[in-house]
């Protein structure tokens, strides 16, 4: 049953006071941390003084009590670490239930927005009178759920625009919806964003955020444009720069999920997703690929291997718990025994010392001065001395059978350890071809570009993913960079598709049904908001060549500070040399003799008309999907883009 607007705002609200309560918990656990971090420190700094001798060789202090006061301490920062991770695992929830109600709102008002234009066609029949009053009533609802729907993205630190539905002359022109939406803020910065061109019969509303330093704005075709809000921290941070397309509805595909049972073991999440039984496995930072392993063992080559490295703890998958360790820390952590000290708090305290164990490993120091101390010989006998076994699996590890306990006390506090590598398997899916669904693609995209693709990109349609992809792999392959800098794959409503230089991110709303976005695509040609013969390819370009203008700044010389290079990205420096450099050379081309800056841009498309970035965005793209037939100017800014990485990298 549909739920009122009120409930809605009811739980939206109820939603945001929990969100605050839990980041304020957690701000309170990561003051209780680093205080009992102090203690620690100071504990052990007294158990040193204690130690030392005097000339009979005697201590000096009560080495004794210094020791218990020092696992005191020991064992109050462990017990605030988890702590803290439970709190963190709270936040995280309470934010996933934001996420989920956002989108029962968006449904909402989709649904109420339909009610209000089949009323609007009453109108011109006998029950005018009646309709209009319908009209009002229910638009003044929408627009309610509308300011919980906004309240709750910002309390998420998403810079969102209420969509509100107006009543007058001209019903049909304002309740349709307006393109853009909200535009999600990434940790490492804001976000230009464009909104697509309105269709006929609709009235275009809303603005771009401009980034932090200013953009360009500019009247595009069928686009109201203006300046929207900025960052008022105003940070030196990376900027995304997404492309966003009128928001009309894509089919959500209704997938068959695979029954899984998760489990929170203290800081940890266990998962048996059926691949082994009723075992659970530890989940790492590269599950999904570890999973698809496990399933398609025959689809990776395998070489022996025997070397020492060091990993972070959190890439080694493969560590299984029984059902009945599952259910049952204290029978995991101390195999039915009982000893003096709790295992989980041991192994925890042990591996704690492991960075300053390398440290003074790596300064020169001696295995038996540091095996001096019982606390860092316990931690070097565990693990530098038998180090844990793996086996490399692109670039992620699988644990080899030995050291359950030290492996997952190291996760727990999220630390790199050394390891010794025994093996080595190697995807022998090598094209992006070669993929069929989202496992294959997450081994892919792993192997390839060490990319890892949440989750949630399974819930789309694979193929249209892959389309863009394709489009991105081919500016990769011109600019390597580009791929460096790529991290994470996710599904986000900041747009179509968008990319921040580490993240790209997918819209469900277009990348679950191949049709709705060829759709998309088709309809913002025609307009000329787009570059002729727009497609999934061409948006994967246009994503990927803003990558390239970051890298472009990476290899300026000139700047000399990460602060400089932001300005620079913020204020399109690099893009706006290019673009005006290539007009430049275009105006001397009959093509261009007589032409504007301003006409030479906008002939490409309206939205390259917003930013010099968006300009040199739309370009690549241009080139990518017309080639010979493509703009002259987009030609021509791909040209000078060539040149200008030649250059700062040395090339003449």
């Amino acid at each position: 049953m549909a739920k009122s607007f009120k409930e809605l705002g009811k739980k939206a609200e109820s939603l945001i006071e929990q969100g605050h309560e839990a980041d304020k918990k957690v701000s309170s656990c990561q003051a209780r941390v680093a205080s009992s971090s102090s203690r620690v420190a100071a504990a052990r700094r007294q158990l040193a003084a204690a130690s030392e001798t005097d000339d009979e060789g005697r201590p000096k202090g009560n080495v004794e009590q210094a020791r218990a006061q020092l696992g005191v301490a020991q064992n109050q920062l462990a017990a605030s670490q988890r702590a803290l991770a439970s709190a963190k695992e709270e936040a995280n929830r309470v934010r996933q239930q934001k996420n989920a109600h956002v989108q029962e709102i968006e449904k909402h008002n989709a649904v109420e927005r339909s009610n209000i234009e089949k009323l609007r066609r009453l109108q011109s029949s006998a029950f005018a009178a009646d309709s209009a009053g319908l009209t009002a009533g229910m638009a003044d609802r929408l627009n309610q759920a509308e300011d919980a729907r906004v309240a709750l993205l910002k309390s998420m630190g998403i810079n969102a625009t209420a969509e509100y539905v107006t009543v007058g002359a001209d019903v049909a022109s304002r309740i349709a919806w307006s393109g853009g939406g909200f535009s999600a803020i990434d940790t490492s910065g804001q976000i230009m964003s464009y909104r697509g061109g309105s269709g006929e019969g609709m009235t275009p509303g809303g603005s771009v955020p401009t980034p932090i330093g200013g953009a360009l704005s500019s009247n595009g075709a069928g686009s109201n444009w203006g300046s929207g809000n900025t960052d008022s921290t105003n940070q030196p941070v990376n900027t995304e720069k997404s492309l966003l397309g009128s928001k009309w509805f894509g089919k959500n595909a209704d997938r068959k999920q695979q029954k899984v049972s998760t489990i929170d073991f203290n800081g940890i999440t266990l998962e048996n997703n059926g691949m082994a039984g009723d075992k659970y496995f530890v989940k790492g930072s590269n599950y999904e690929r570890f999973s698809h392993f496990w399933k398609n063992y025959s689809q990776y080559s395998h070489d022996e291997s025997n070397y020492s490295t060091t990993v972070n703890s959190r890439d080694i998958e493969g560590i299984y718990i029984n059902n009945n360790e599952a259910k049952d820390s204290h029978l995991f952590w101390n195999r039915g025994m009982v000893y003096p000290e709790d295992s989980e708090i041991y192994f925890s305290r042990i591996a704690a010392h492991i960075p300053e164990v390398r440290q003074r490993l790596n300064s020169g120091e001696s295995i038996d001065s540091i095996r001096s101390n019982p606390e860092l010989a316990a931690c070097y006998d565990s693990y530098f001395d038998t180090p844990i076994e793996v086996y490399k699996i692109d670039d992620y590890y699988y644990f080899a059978g030995s050291g359950r306990h030290r492996c997952m006390a190291a996760q727990k506090l999220g630390l790199d350890m050394p390891v010794k590598v025994i093996g080595q398997y190697t995807s022998n899916i090598s094209t992006l071809s070669d993929t069929h669904d989202f496992e294959t693609l997450s081994v892919y995209m792993g192997a390839k570009h060490g990319v890892r693709l949440d989750s949630s990109i399974g819930n789309l349609e694979i193929g249209t993913v892959k389309q863009a992809l394709s489009g991105l792999e081919s500016v990769v392959s011109e600019y390597p960079d580009v791929g460096v800098l790529l991290k994470d794959g996710i599904t986000s409503k900041s747009g179509v598709m968008s990319c921040t230089g580490s993240k790209l991110s997918f819209n469900p709303d277009y990348f679950s049904d191949l049709n709705t976005l060829k759709s998309t695509c088709l309809t913002q040609s025609k307009m000329h908001h787009w570059i002729p013969n727009a497609s999934p390819q061409s948006i994967g370009v246009h994503e990927a060549a803003h990558g390239v203008e970051w890298a472009i700044i990476q290899a300026n010389p000139n700047y000399s500070s990460r602060e400089e290079r932001v300005i620079a990205w913020n204020n399109c420096s690099e893009a706006k040399k290019i673009v005006l450099e290539a007009c430049n050379r275009v105006k001397q081309t009959t093509y261009g003799a007589g032409k504007t800056n301003s006409e030479l841009i906008s002939s490409i498309s309206s939205y390259a008309a917003t930013t010099c970035s968006e300009a040199m965005a739309e370009a690549f793209a241009d080139v990518s999907a017309n080639g010979d037939n493509a703009n002259p100017l987009s030609k021509e800014i791909k040209r000078c883009t060539q040149a200008l990485m030649r250059m700062y990298k040395g090339g003449f």
